[in-house]
């Protein structure tokens, strides 16, 4: 083999080996070497036997297998994996093929000779997925879930060693099959249970509807357990062939769950029902959970309160006590505390409330909420409050409420606001009144939907904006307002109150952000996880897939929930046909479904996708898939480069393999010359013959000179795998062919027009191009028709891509049918030209193939030739 081959193999990872089977030796190739651990440039020694690096158990395994490829005379091919040792004395798993090369003369094998690819990762994954399925299987039995399954043809049912060891029967316990009474799948189910297991059977079989119940068993010794039986109905050709499914022992979770909902039914009673008003309330002051009591006292809906704390509707005056003996609780100064307080109902009303709050600790001790009781006593404070009420006290509450009252004309100027809005904006009270609230909104667009909905409706409760501080901040703030009439029912402004929520806002935010880490956290799985369902009537959509949907797709889940249209319009148009046809394939049998297949999306390189999903019938004769697609482009791009790589050895091969036949051949030929007239010299009679003689004899030599310059350009071009390109004007270089052309006399007849763009450019080696052009250019005007002037034209322009160069002429034109397999070749001509040496296609062909292009010729004789040159 070349030495351009192992080079490209062996830097994709490829190892090569070479075995001297009669002396037993085997010569490894550097990574073949590196892979076994072993410096190859240092020569370290390595074991003489090619037996001794092979695991003792895979032996036998290789030479059984050697011994077949020997026999059958390579029929039955040499491959194998096997593990072998490295030499810090690990074992390795590598993938083994080869060939006999070389036999002696009675067929017996001399040499063989392959190559070896490290699959360690490749094994090592399956072994931990082996693992993973004992995993499994031992995950079951601790959660007590087992399988089962009826074969209605043979009527045989059958159990999972974990049903088995929830009904308390021995391992070798064949279950009965009794379709008739119910028992089909052979449960021994309590008499509450059986009715309701009857039907779901019979409907499984009967329509193929899926069941998951929760029943009651009766164990062989006596034992009530509740169960969890989940049983699938399997068709063929419309008719239910089998019933299978799981069987889960839920008795303990069962009775817990009773016994929680019974507890949980008389706390929920006594908390609903209670006169006054109960709270759980979070350690930070959230409310938790309220009755409908509490929810009257403070005007406040279920969901309102919930949004709320307890400090948002807390007396201003009344927090600061409040919140102290809160803290006494949770230090453990004191268990619990009764204060009166006041509330600030929903509209704005003080209600006045007995207060009794303790602390619900876990069994650690540590604090979990508080459970609130709250009494209205504002009949009872109300005749107190009313005599020391006055417009002083009202000022008072009207500045220290958090919330902030404010009112406006119907043009939006603010003719009053409660000071509170000072620590609410950073604003002051008097350069607010008279100012256009709309200088405050950090978005007008918030003021003018507000507007909108109150003109509407009259009212809004609970609207958010976004107002501005006075450092340009945004604040987060709810409003309840309605419009504002006089005494005569004339609309005159607005009033409301706004309260800031930007705590609430922060702990939104924060929910989101934990919404958003979770799902970032499902979406680091390479790829996209789907679930795709496909209709009889040729609908498809996917009701789930991941973000990587954005990624692979450029299209968002959302997109995709209802039509997957989206994701098919994208598929390669070539790709098309055979990946319905899998889908569809797929969906009449019910088999796993893989597929390769190409994405074409509009300014986006090709992606190769690899995808994989199993199948399972709905109840409405749909199937949905559930699998995963991945992008594999990078592996496919490395396959085709090694393709490429191959091939392009393989090529270079046969060019240089045509190369030395035609070497030998033209050299021999110029040999046997030289030899003849050396010959006829001497045995030459007089001076005149000599000098005769050795004017032949210079011609000879002049000849040899001119094939051995055009063999040295041909071995320049073969041996150039990697040619420098620059950017040139292929304009100019048309002009400057022309010129050389018309330089020569017997040319200046000919017509030459160039209808290359000006401002053309191209990255070409500069020799190369100026060869191209003159060859074809010189061959034109060379074998033009005698009988009428010789027109050729030179143009350009791109086909799929690449840039093509066009020459034509109305020359002799050649006849392809007779000529076209050696059109190319060396020393080939196909006219009485005397000028023609048969070489200038060979050389410009390889130059051109050289710069990764191509020549298509297209001729008819007496018409002329055209040649297509693909840059």
């Amino acid at each position: 083999m070349d030495a351009i081959g192992p080079a490209v193999f062996e830097n994709a990872g490829i190892g090569f080996w070479e075995w001297n089977i009669p002396e037993g030796a085997i010569q490894l190739s550097s990574v073949f070497k590196s892979m076994l651990g072993y410096d190859s440039s240092s020569r370290e020694q390595m074991p003489f036997k090619w037996e001794l690096l092979v695991f003792a158990d895979d032996l036998q395994v290789i030479l059984e297998n050697y011994k077949q490829h020997a026999q059958s005379q390579g029929k039955i091919p040499f491959q194998n994996e096997a593990r072998y040792r490295h030499k810090n004395g690990s074992l390795l798993w590598l993938r083994c093929t080869g060939e006999i090369t070389t036999r002696g003369q009675s067929a017996e094998p001399l040499k063989m000779s392959g190559c070896v690819i490290d699959i360690s990762h490749q094994k090592n994954t399956e072994d931990r997925l082996t693992k993973a399925e004992n995993l499994l299987d031992l995950t079951n039995q601790v959660a007590r879930v087992g399988g089962w399954e009826v074969d209605l043809i043979r009527k045989k049912a059958r159990w999972s060693k974990v049903v088995k060891q929830i009904y308390e029967v021995p391992y070798d316990y064949e279950p009965q099959y009794d379709i008739i009474t119910g028992k089909g799948s052979g449960f021994i189910l309590h008499k509450a249970s059986r009715k309701l297991i009857d039907d779901a059977t019979n409907e499984a079989i009967k329509s193929g509807r899926s069941y998951n119940l929760e029943i009651k068993i009766t164990t062989a010794t006596g034992k009530e357990l509740w169960t969890r039986i989940i049983g699938h109905a399997e068709f063929e050709s419309g008719t239910c062939k089998r019933l299978y499914g799981t069987f889960q022992d839920i008795d303990s979770q069962k009775r817990m769950r009773e016994e929680f909902e019974i507890g949980e039914q008389q706390f929920r009673s006594a908390f609903e029902n209670a006169t006054i008003g109960m709270a759980l309330v979070s350690l930070d002051g959230k409310w938790m959970k309220v009755n409908h009591v509490l929810c009257d006292l403070l005007g406040y809906t279920r969901d309102e309160l919930m949004g709320l704390t307890f400090q948002d509707i807390t007396h201003p005056d009344d927090l600061e006590h409040d919140i102290g003996m809160v803290v006494k609780v949770l230090e453990g100064k004191i268990n619990n505390y009764q204060i009166e307080k006041r509330y600030i109902h929903k509209d704005g009303n003080i209600i006045w409330a007995l207060l009794s709050v303790s602390l619900v600790r876990d069994n650690a001790g540590k604090p979990l909420h508080f459970v609130s009781q709250i009494e209205n006593i504002t009949l009872r404070r109300s005749a107190e409050i009313k005599l020391r009420e006055s417009e002083a006290k009202y000022r008072k509450i009207f500045e220290n409420v958090q919330d902030v009252f404010y009112q406006t004309d119907v043009n939006g100027i603010v003719t009053e606001i409660s000071p509170s809005i000072e620590n609410y904006s950073g604003y002051k009270r008097e350069k607010i009144i008279g100012s256009h609230v709309e200088d405050f909104y950090y978005y007008p667009e918030d003021r003018q939907k507000l507007v909108d909905l109150l003109k509407e409706h009259g009212k809004v409760n609970d609207f958010q904006v976004r107002l501005k501080t006075s450092s340009s901040e945004i604040v987060h703030t709810s409003i309840n307002a309605h419009l504002l009439f006089d005494d005569y029912g004339t609309f005159c402004g607005f009033e409301g109150s706004m309260r800031d929520i930007r705590e609430r806002k922060i702990a939104e935010d924060a929910l989101k952000e934990r919404d958003a880490l979770l799902t970032k956290l499902s979406e680091q799985i390479p790829g996209v996880i789907y679930q795709f369902q496909f209709f009889p009537d040729g609908r498809s959509c996917f009701p789930f897939a991941s973000g990587g949907t954005v990624e692979l797709f450029g299209l968002t889940p959302d997109e995709l929930r209802y039509d997957s249209t989206p994701v098919f319009n994208r598929i390669h148009q070539d790709d098309f046909a055979a990946f319905y046809r899998s889908v569809i394939t797929s969906f009449n049998t019910l088999t796993r479904w893989e597929h390769e297949f190409r994405l074409s999306i509009p300014g986006q390189p090709v992606k190769w996708l690899h995808g994989s999903s199993r199948p399972e019938l709905q109840p409405d004769k749909s199937v949905i898939w559930h699998g995963y697609v991945t992008d594999i482009t990078e592996k496919k791009t490395r396959e085709q480069e090694l393709q490429n790589a191959f091939d392009l050895v393989t090529e270079q091969n046969n060019r240089l393999i045509n190369f030395a036949y035609i070497i030998s051949h033209n050299l021999r030929t110029h040999s046997g010359n030289f030899e003849i007239l050396v010959k006829l010299l001497q045995e030459a009679e007089n001076r005149g013959e000599e000098q005769i003689l050795l004017g032949h004899l210079e011609k000879v030599s002049d000849q040899l000179s001119e094939t051995i310059m055009h063999l040295n350009e041909v071995v320049s071009i073969q041996t150039s795998i990697s040619l420098e390109r620059t950017k040139l004007n292929l304009f100019t270089y048309v002009e400057k062919a022309i010129l050389q052309l018309k330089n020569n006399s017997s040319y200046r007849d000919a017509l030459i027009v160039n209808k290359v763009a000006p401002s053309l450019e191209i990255k070409y080696n500069p020799a190369y191009i100026e060869s191209i052009l003159f060859n074809f250019l010189s061959n034109g005007v060379k074998y033009g028709d005698p009988g009428k002037q010789t027109i050729i034209v030179v143009s350009s322009y791109t086909e799929d891509g690449q840039q093509v160069l066009e020459i034509t002429d109305n020359g002799l034109g050649i006849d392809l049918q007779k000529n076209a397999d050696k059109l190319f070749g060396m020393y080939k001509t196909f006219h009485e030209n005397s000028d023609g040496k048969g070489i200038g296609l060979f050389i410009t062909k390889s130059q051109v193939e050289a710069m990764g292009g191509k020549i298509v010729v297209s001729s008819e004789v007496g018409r002329g030739t055209t040649f297509k040159i693909y840059l």
